[in-house]
C-alpha cells in the first residue's frame, strides 16, 4: 500500500503540473470550461495535490520506498505513450480521412479537439507546445517528450523522496543537520570549543581553591585577633 500511495502523489504531482503548463500554452484549455467544469479542475488539479502532499508530509515517517518502486514508476506514463496514443495517431488520422468529403461531414483537427490527448503539452503533432511544422525539431521534441514520459516519475520519486526525507526499506533517516558536525571543520571547532570548556572549568577550580585559602586566612586572622585581644583584656585585669 505505501509504494501506491507513494506513486500515487508522484503522478498527482505530475498530472497537476502539466496540466497548469497546458493551459498556460493554451488558456482555452481551462477558460472555455463551464464553471462546473472549472471547479472540478481546481479541486483535482489544485486541492487533490495539497491535500496528497499535506497526508504524505504527515505520514512520511511510517513510509519505506525503495529506489526499485520509485523506478517502477516509469513504466505506466511510458506504456500510456506506447500502447495508447501512438497507435491512435498511427490509426486515427485514417478514420477520419473516411467519407471527409461528403457534405456535412466535421472536421475536428486537434488532437485536444479529438479527444486523443487531454493536454497540449503532449501532443505529437505539436510536441511540447512547438507551433511549427518542421520535422526534424518534430522529432527531437517527440524523442525528448518520449524520455520525458520515462523519467519524470522517477525524477519526482528522488526529489519528494528527498524532500520529505522518505526512508528507503532498512535504512534510519539521519538528524536534520543546518551544518554536519561530521565534517572535519566541524569537528575540530568541537574539539576546540570542549578545550576551552576545560580550561575555563580548571580556572574556576582554581578560584574556588584561592577563596578557600583565602577565606582559611581571614579565618585563622581572626582567631589570632580574638587572641590577642583576649590576651590583653587579661593583662589589664592582672595590673589592677
Amino acid at each position: 500500500m505505501q509504494k501506491f500511495y507513494f506513486a500515487a502523489m508522484v503522478y498527482i504531482l505530475i498530472v497537476g503540473l502539466a496540466y497548469w503548463v497546458g493551459v498556460a500554452m493554451v488558456p482555452s484549455t481551462f477558460n472555455n470550461l463551464i464553471f462546473d467544469q472549472k471547479m472540478k479542475s481546481i479541486v483535482m488539479h489544485i486541492i487533490a495535490p495539497i491535500l496528497g502532499l499535506s497526508t504524505l508530509t504527515y505520514e512520511r515517517k511510517r513510509i519505506k520506498i525503495s529506489n526499485m518502486s520509485i523506478w517502477s514508476y516509469s513504466l505506466y506514463p511510458f506504456l500510456y505513450f506506447l500502447l495508447l496514443i501512438v497507435p491512435t495517431y498511427v490509426f486515427g488520422y485514417k478514420f477520419l480521412e473516411i467519407n471527409s468529403d461528403l457534405p456535412g461531414t466535421t472536421s475536428i483537427p486537434t488532437e485536444l479537439s479529438r479527444g486523443i490527448v487531454i493536454y497540449q503539452l503532449v501532443s505529437f503533432n505539436h510536441p511540447l507546445g512547438y507551433p511549427g511544422d518542421i520535422v526534424f525539431i518534430k522529432v527531437i521534441l517527440n524523442i525528448l517528450l518520449i524520455l520525458m514520459s520515462f523519467f519524470t516519475a522517477p525524477i519526482f520519486g528522488f526529489l519528494l523522496r528527498q524532500i520529505l526525507r522518505i526512508s528507503r526499506p532498512g535504512e534510519e533517516v539521519k538528524k536534520l543537520y543546518f551544518v554536519n558536525p561530521e565534517t572535519k571543520y566541524i569537528k575540530n571547532l568541537i574539539t576546540w570549543k570542549n578545550e576551552i570548556i576545560k580550561i575555563k572549568n580548571n580556572l574556576n577550580k582554581k578560584s574556588k581553591d584561592t577563596n578557600s585559602k583565602h577565606d582559611n586566612y581571614q579565618k585563622a586572622m581572626q582567631e589570632v585577633q580574638k587572641l590577642r585581644d583576649e590576651y590583653l583584656a587579661k593583662q589589664k585585669d592582672h595590673k589592677k
